[in-house]
């Protein structure tokens, strides 16, 4: 969701340098946050995408898809790998099952690590 970015967005970031030069942003859009986590984000779509795009580690953020499941922004950056925070368990479990079932085929799936999850957790700092 990229909400107000943080030091433990910062600390994803990192992480995700680790794994190649490029790096690419998926951004949930406002419906999505709103229906998975039962609030509406502080900032908007449009000023998350942006604050991503300003970010030094950061190749280009995108918007994710209108539908939830789709994967057609994925399937067009078409990524070497595909890198998850740590509480993403629901998207990770749907593109595993994608992945498994062919729709998705040959990504590499990996979840980084929390930095400081008692401190620097979005709905900790924004609530």
């Amino acid at each position: 969701m990229f909400d107000c970015l943080h030091d433990g967005h910062h600390n994803l970031l990192e992480q995700a340098s680790q794994y190649g030069t490029e790096i690419y942003v998926l951004v949930a859009r406002d419906n999505v946050t709103k229906r998975l986590k039962n609030k509406s984000p502080i900032q908007s779509e449009e000023e998350r995408v942006s604050a991503l795009n300003n970010h030094s580690l950061v190749t280009k953020a995108f918007l994710g898809d209108e539908r939830e499941g789709e994967y057609l922004l994925l399937q067009e950056i078409n990524p070497d790998k595909i890198l998850l925070g740590y509480d993403q368990h629901g998207l990770r479990q749907d593109l595993e099952n994608k992945i498994e079932g062919k729709f998705l085929p040959g990504y590499d799936l990996h979840t980084l690590k929390p930095y400081k999850p008692n401190i620097y957790k979005s709905s900790l700092l924004n609530s």
